[in-house]
Protein backbone atom coordinates (compact mmCIF):
# COMPACT_ATOMS: atom_id res chain seq x y z
CA UNK A 1 0.00 0.00 0.00
CA UNK A 2 2.62 2.30 0.63
CA UNK A 3 4.50 1.38 -2.19
CA UNK A 4 1.29 2.21 -3.99
CA UNK A 5 0.92 5.43 -2.48
CA UNK A 6 4.69 6.25 -3.43
CA UNK A 7 3.67 5.60 -6.91
CA UNK A 8 0.86 8.17 -7.44
CA UNK A 9 3.34 10.64 -5.60
CA UNK A 10 5.88 10.31 -7.90
CA UNK A 11 3.13 10.28 -11.02
CA UNK A 12 1.83 13.41 -9.80
CA UNK A 13 5.12 14.80 -9.48
CA UNK A 14 6.05 13.93 -12.93
CA UNK A 15 2.62 15.28 -14.43
CA UNK A 16 3.20 18.84 -12.59
CA UNK A 17 6.81 18.93 -14.23
CA UNK A 18 5.41 17.77 -17.60
CA UNK A 19 3.13 20.45 -17.22
CA UNK A 20 4.79 23.30 -16.40
CA UNK A 21 7.94 22.04 -19.03
CA UNK A 22 4.89 22.33 -21.41
CA UNK A 23 3.89 25.61 -20.51
CA UNK A 24 7.44 26.87 -20.41
CA UNK A 25 7.84 25.78 -24.07
CA UNK A 26 4.17 27.54 -25.77
CA UNK A 27 5.43 30.63 -23.62
CA UNK A 28 8.95 30.29 -25.54
CA UNK A 29 7.21 30.07 -28.70
CA UNK A 30 5.38 33.07 -28.40
CA UNK A 31 8.11 35.49 -26.90
CA UNK A 32 10.44 34.07 -29.51
CA UNK A 33 7.51 35.02 -32.69
CA UNK A 34 7.48 38.24 -30.89
CA UNK A 35 9.65 41.38 -30.96
CA UNK A 36 8.58 42.08 -26.82
CA UNK A 37 12.17 40.94 -25.52
CA UNK A 38 13.68 42.91 -27.99
CA UNK A 39 12.29 45.83 -26.33
CA UNK A 40 12.73 44.12 -22.55
CA UNK A 41 16.61 42.96 -22.91
CA UNK A 42 19.01 46.00 -23.41
CA UNK A 43 21.47 44.81 -25.77
CA UNK A 44 25.44 44.22 -23.67
CA UNK A 45 26.78 47.85 -24.56
CA UNK A 46 23.91 49.18 -22.60
CA UNK A 47 24.76 47.89 -19.37
CA UNK A 48 25.01 50.04 -16.65
CA UNK A 49 25.00 50.59 -13.08
CA UNK A 50 21.45 51.00 -13.18
CA UNK A 51 20.44 47.85 -14.92
CA UNK A 52 23.47 46.21 -12.36
CA UNK A 53 21.20 47.59 -9.05
CA UNK A 54 17.93 46.63 -10.97
CA UNK A 55 19.15 42.83 -11.91
CA UNK A 56 20.59 42.46 -8.33
CA UNK A 57 17.22 44.01 -6.53
CA UNK A 58 15.44 41.39 -8.88
CA UNK A 59 16.94 38.56 -7.59
CA UNK A 60 16.83 39.31 -4.36
CA UNK A 61 13.48 40.23 -4.41
CA UNK A 62 12.57 37.10 -5.44
CA UNK A 63 14.28 35.13 -3.31
CA UNK A 64 12.77 37.32 -0.34
CA UNK A 65 9.11 37.01 -1.60
CA UNK A 66 9.95 32.69 -1.53
CA UNK A 67 11.32 33.18 2.18
CA UNK A 68 8.26 35.53 3.38
CA UNK A 69 5.92 32.47 2.02
CA UNK A 70 7.21 30.40 4.52
CA UNK A 71 7.73 33.03 7.33
CA UNK A 72 4.17 34.65 6.79
CA UNK A 73 2.05 31.36 6.71
CA UNK A 74 3.80 30.24 10.12
CA UNK A 75 2.94 33.09 11.72
CA UNK A 76 -0.61 33.33 10.67
CA UNK A 77 -0.51 30.00 12.30
CA UNK A 78 1.05 31.08 15.79
CA UNK A 79 4.44 30.15 15.04
CA UNK A 80 7.24 31.77 16.47
CA UNK A 81 9.89 33.79 14.43
CA UNK A 82 13.43 32.29 14.62
CA UNK A 83 15.03 33.89 12.04
CA UNK A 84 14.49 35.30 8.13
CA UNK A 85 18.12 35.37 5.72
CA UNK A 86 18.05 36.82 2.23
CA UNK A 87 21.63 36.99 1.11
CA UNK A 88 23.91 39.62 3.15
CA UNK A 89 20.91 40.61 5.24
CA UNK A 90 19.94 38.57 8.08
CA UNK A 91 17.24 38.46 11.36
CA UNK A 92 16.82 36.54 13.78
CA UNK A 93 15.72 35.65 17.22
CA UNK A 94 17.76 36.70 20.60
CA UNK A 95 17.21 35.96 23.70
CA UNK A 96 14.12 37.43 25.87
CA UNK A 97 12.47 37.47 22.18
CA UNK A 98 14.64 40.20 21.25
CA UNK A 99 14.68 40.57 17.14
CA UNK A 100 18.21 41.35 15.88
CA UNK A 101 19.74 42.83 12.12
CA UNK A 102 23.19 41.03 11.17
CA UNK A 103 25.09 40.55 8.28
CA UNK A 104 25.04 37.10 6.79
CA UNK A 105 28.68 35.74 6.19
CA UNK A 106 27.58 32.26 5.48
CA UNK A 107 27.14 31.16 1.76
CA UNK A 108 25.29 28.45 2.86
CA UNK A 109 22.16 30.35 4.13
CA UNK A 110 22.87 33.25 0.61
CA UNK A 111 19.98 31.67 -1.24
CA UNK A 112 17.66 32.14 1.80
CA UNK A 113 16.32 30.50 5.08
CA UNK A 114 12.76 30.87 6.89
CA UNK A 115 12.22 29.68 10.20
CA UNK A 116 9.64 29.77 13.16
CA UNK A 117 8.97 27.64 15.57
CA UNK A 118 5.65 26.39 16.80
CA UNK A 119 3.80 27.40 20.40
CA UNK A 120 3.82 25.59 23.31
CA UNK A 121 -0.04 24.89 22.73
CA UNK A 122 -0.05 23.99 19.21
CA UNK A 123 -2.43 21.49 17.65
CA UNK A 124 -1.73 19.57 14.48
CA UNK A 125 1.43 20.40 13.98
CA UNK A 126 2.39 18.27 11.00
CA UNK A 127 -0.55 19.88 8.81
CA UNK A 128 0.39 23.63 10.10
CA UNK A 129 4.17 22.69 9.10
CA UNK A 130 2.71 21.12 5.57
CA UNK A 131 1.41 24.72 5.00
CA UNK A 132 4.44 26.45 5.86
CA UNK A 133 6.06 24.01 3.10
CA UNK A 134 3.77 24.72 0.60
CA UNK A 135 3.84 28.38 1.08
CA UNK A 136 7.43 28.91 -0.67
CA UNK A 137 6.78 27.54 -3.65
CA UNK A 138 3.37 29.18 -4.04
CA UNK A 139 4.56 32.13 -3.03
CA UNK A 140 7.45 32.01 -6.41
CA UNK A 141 4.63 30.69 -8.29
CA UNK A 142 2.29 33.98 -8.02
CA UNK A 143 4.88 36.07 -8.20
CA UNK A 144 6.18 34.62 -11.47
CA UNK A 145 2.52 34.93 -12.78
CA UNK A 146 2.64 38.54 -11.29
CA UNK A 147 5.77 39.22 -13.21
CA UNK A 148 4.33 38.03 -16.66
CA UNK A 149 1.55 39.83 -16.16
CA UNK A 150 2.98 43.30 -15.29
CA UNK A 151 5.89 43.30 -18.35
CA UNK A 152 4.03 44.23 -20.84
CA UNK A 153 2.52 47.45 -19.40
CA UNK A 154 6.06 48.90 -17.99
CA UNK A 155 8.52 51.18 -19.31
CA UNK A 156 11.41 49.01 -21.07
CA UNK A 157 13.80 49.40 -18.02
CA UNK A 158 11.56 48.29 -15.42
CA UNK A 159 9.84 45.27 -17.51
CA UNK A 160 13.51 43.78 -17.77
CA UNK A 161 13.71 44.10 -13.86
CA UNK A 162 10.31 42.32 -13.47
CA UNK A 163 11.19 39.86 -16.25
CA UNK A 164 14.83 38.58 -14.08
CA UNK A 165 12.44 38.69 -11.26
CA UNK A 166 10.13 36.51 -12.71
CA UNK A 167 12.19 34.12 -14.00
CA UNK A 168 14.26 33.59 -10.59
CA UNK A 169 10.75 32.95 -8.89
CA UNK A 170 9.83 30.47 -11.68
CA UNK A 171 13.25 28.87 -11.04
CA UNK A 172 12.93 28.92 -7.06
CA UNK A 173 9.38 27.21 -7.40
CA UNK A 174 11.21 24.33 -9.85
CA UNK A 175 14.18 24.41 -7.56
CA UNK A 176 12.00 23.65 -4.43
CA UNK A 177 9.57 21.49 -5.91
CA UNK A 178 11.52 18.67 -8.33
CA UNK A 179 14.86 17.55 -6.43
CA UNK A 180 14.67 16.09 -2.91
CA UNK A 181 17.49 18.54 -1.66
CA UNK A 182 19.22 21.74 -2.15
CA UNK A 183 22.42 22.01 -0.50
CA UNK A 184 22.36 20.47 2.98
CA UNK A 185 18.32 21.46 3.39
CA UNK A 186 15.81 18.88 2.09
CA UNK A 187 13.46 21.02 -0.47
CA UNK A 188 10.43 22.10 0.49
CA UNK A 189 8.47 19.21 -1.85
CA UNK A 190 10.91 16.75 -0.19
CA UNK A 191 9.85 18.28 3.63
CA UNK A 192 5.89 18.06 2.97
CA UNK A 193 5.93 14.61 1.25
CA UNK A 194 8.32 13.33 4.74
CA UNK A 195 5.91 14.45 6.84
CA UNK A 196 2.82 13.58 5.06
CA UNK A 197 4.29 10.17 4.21
CA UNK A 198 4.72 7.24 6.54
CA UNK A 199 7.54 5.16 7.81
CA UNK A 200 11.10 5.82 8.61
CA UNK A 201 11.06 9.69 7.26
CA UNK A 202 7.97 10.27 8.93
CA UNK A 203 9.08 9.25 12.74
CA UNK A 204 12.23 11.45 12.05
CA UNK A 205 9.97 14.44 11.13
CA UNK A 206 8.16 13.79 14.14
CA UNK A 207 10.52 13.32 16.45
CA UNK A 208 12.15 16.51 15.49
CA UNK A 209 8.38 18.14 15.99
CA UNK A 210 8.57 16.65 19.56
CA UNK A 211 11.67 18.25 19.89
CA UNK A 212 10.48 21.71 18.88
CA UNK A 213 7.63 21.48 21.31
CA UNK A 214 9.41 20.39 24.59
CA UNK A 215 11.86 23.75 23.58
CA UNK A 216 8.65 25.91 23.54
CA UNK A 217 7.48 24.63 26.66
CA UNK A 218 10.39 25.31 28.66
CA UNK A 219 11.03 21.94 29.32
CA UNK A 220 14.30 19.92 29.66
CA UNK A 221 15.41 17.15 26.81
CA UNK A 222 15.30 14.62 29.19
CA UNK A 223 11.42 14.48 29.03
CA UNK A 224 11.49 12.84 26.02
CA UNK A 225 12.42 9.44 24.56
CA UNK A 226 16.59 9.22 24.25
CA UNK A 227 15.20 6.66 21.46
CA UNK A 228 12.71 9.50 19.91
CA UNK A 229 16.28 11.74 19.38
CA UNK A 230 18.56 9.09 18.22
CA UNK A 231 15.87 8.54 15.40
CA UNK A 232 16.80 11.69 14.35
CA UNK A 233 20.58 10.76 14.01
CA UNK A 234 19.67 8.10 11.23
CA UNK A 235 18.39 10.29 8.89
CA UNK A 236 20.28 10.13 5.19
CA UNK A 237 20.92 14.28 5.30
CA UNK A 238 24.17 15.39 6.97
CA UNK A 239 22.11 18.18 8.44
CA UNK A 240 19.58 16.29 10.20
CA UNK A 241 21.98 13.43 11.40
CA UNK A 242 23.78 16.84 12.47
CA UNK A 243 21.06 17.99 14.65
CA UNK A 244 20.25 14.55 15.98
CA UNK A 245 23.62 14.13 17.49
CA UNK A 246 23.70 17.48 18.84
CA UNK A 247 20.25 16.55 20.93
CA UNK A 248 21.95 13.67 21.84
CA UNK A 249 24.60 15.93 23.83
CA UNK A 250 22.05 17.75 25.39
CA UNK A 251 20.52 14.33 26.48
CA UNK A 252 23.81 12.76 27.36
CA UNK A 253 25.63 15.68 28.85
CA UNK A 254 25.78 13.83 32.78
CA UNK A 255 26.98 10.34 30.68
CA UNK A 256 30.61 11.35 29.66
CA UNK A 257 31.08 8.45 27.37
CA UNK A 258 27.83 9.12 25.27
CA UNK A 259 28.31 12.62 25.43
CA UNK A 260 31.94 11.75 23.66
CA UNK A 261 30.47 9.80 21.06
CA UNK A 262 27.51 12.11 20.46
CA UNK A 263 30.55 14.74 19.98
CA UNK A 264 32.58 12.68 17.62
CA UNK A 265 29.86 12.33 15.62
CA UNK A 266 29.08 16.16 15.34
CA UNK A 267 32.73 16.55 14.27
CA UNK A 268 32.83 14.63 11.56
CA UNK A 269 29.88 15.94 10.07
CA UNK A 270 30.86 19.41 10.74
CA UNK A 271 32.52 19.99 7.25
CA UNK A 272 29.08 19.81 5.64
CA UNK A 273 26.95 21.96 7.98
CA UNK A 274 26.31 25.71 7.27
CA UNK A 275 29.05 27.35 9.93
CA UNK A 276 26.24 29.65 11.17
CA UNK A 277 24.50 27.11 12.31
CA UNK A 278 27.49 24.85 13.79
CA UNK A 279 28.50 27.92 15.87
CA UNK A 280 24.80 28.51 16.79
CA UNK A 281 24.39 25.33 18.49
CA UNK A 282 27.52 25.68 20.00
CA UNK A 283 26.68 28.78 21.58
CA UNK A 284 23.53 27.49 22.60
CA UNK A 285 25.22 23.97 24.40
CA UNK A 286 27.52 26.42 26.03
CA UNK A 287 24.63 28.41 27.56
CA UNK A 288 22.47 25.17 28.46
CA UNK A 289 25.76 24.24 30.47
CA UNK A 290 26.30 27.19 32.44
CA UNK A 291 22.59 27.06 33.26
CA UNK A 292 23.01 23.55 34.53
CA UNK A 293 26.23 24.22 36.87
CA UNK A 294 24.56 27.46 37.88
CA UNK A 295 21.54 25.11 39.36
Amino acid sequence: MADKRRKIKGLKILLIVLGFAGLGAVFGAVLAKSTFLDQVVPEPEQFNIWLALLLIAAMFTALAVHELGHLIAGLVQGFKFEMLVVGFLGLRRKEQGRIEIYWNKDWGLFGGVAATAPAPDSLDIPTKMGRILLAGPVASLALAGLCLGLMPILAPFWAFGVLVGGLVSAALFLATTIPERTGVFYTDRKRYQRLTGTGKEREIEMALVQVMQAEQKGLPIHTLDRQTILRITEDDAPMFRYLGFYFLSLFDRNNPEKLRESQVQMAELEPEIPRSISVQLKKEWEKQAKQQSAQ
